[in-house]
């Protein structure tokens, strides 16, 4: 119980619940095993933006730097900049006579953001909400050998993918070829983004393949079943277009061929077929 009061009293004084969990060094999991066990409805957390609001000025008084600050209300340190930069107490944040940012340390702040969280300059000015133009920001990533290019297409997520910063190599007319790591077995290989935005590619091949689930095949005209969609691209002979095969039954349900229609088994419930050998 007197963890269950420590964290409220924290929460009370306008901590977050991730914050107030590291202030008492234990998990927010472990937290909440301790709340169920006592019978105690978890709490609401706070707005780490308020919290932080509220707090800001005193932290700074204080001497924390802007990432101590960041780590204590669980926040980036760009975002701790941006809030600085908005409630112009940029004076306190780097002992000035006179507060204010200029241009580069405003661009600094993007460019932060965009390390911390991918996406392009555009992405990042909007999502901290900062008054600078993206030019700006991009005159001061070339002075300083930035390539802001590199993080536009990262940090997102595609299924079991997470796309990871890497050099912009494009393809085709539209299509970029990106650097990926697989959540499931932490592997890193180059995807074809095209892949990952339409869902075609979730996992690498090996993943995939282990969670994949067979899908028969039935001829609707002769009532001839295929155990699965490779062994029906065999049957067409295109065993090395499997994926373009999947694909178009998985999307059309149906594939045609020779003037015969091909469907998943699913389609027909409740009955009986034997199995092409």
């Amino acid at each position: 119980m007197e963890l269950i009061d420590s964290f409220e009293k924290l929460l009370a004084e306008g901590h977050t619940r991730l914050s107030a969990s590291k202030v008492l060094s234990i998990s927010i999991a472990d937290l909440r095993r301790t709340y169920k066990q006592f019978c105690r409805d978890w709490p609401a957390d706070n707005d780490r933006n308020n919290a932080l609001r509220d707090n800001l000025e005193k932290e700074l008084k204080n001497g924390l730097t802007q990432k101590q600050i960041g780590d204590k209300y669980g926040m980036s340190q760009a975002n701790v900049s941006a809030l600085i930069y908005k409630l112009n107490l940029t004076g306190l944040a780097h002992n000035r006579s006179r507060g204010g940012f200029d241009k580069e340390e405003v661009a600094l702040i993007v460019i932060e953001d965009i390390k911390a969280r991918g996406g392009s300059i555009n992405d990042a000015i909007n999502r901290l909400q900062l008054n600078i133009t993206a030019q700006t920001v991009r005159h001061y990533a070339r002075k300083i050998g930035f390539n802001y290019k590199d993080y536009v297409h990262a940090y997102k997520q595609y299924g079991n993918w997470t796309t990871l910063p890497s050099d912009e190599v494009k393809v085709f007319n539209s299509d970029f070829i990106v650097q990926a790591v697989c959540g499931c077995c932490g592997k890193q290989q180059s995807v074809y983004l095209v892949n990952l935005r339409s869902g075609r590619s979730r996992a690498c091949m090996n993943c995939a393949t282990k969670k994949r689930v067979p899908t028969p095949i039935i001829c609707k005209q002769t009532g001839k079943v295929f155990s699965s969609i490779r062994e029906f691209s065999r049957f067409l002979n295109r065993p090395h277009s499997y994926q373009s095969v999947r694909i178009g039954l998985l999307k059309h349900g149906i594939y045609h061929h020779e003037g015969r229609d091909y469907i998943p088994l699913s389609s027909f419930p409740g009955q009986e077929f034997t199995v092409a050998s």
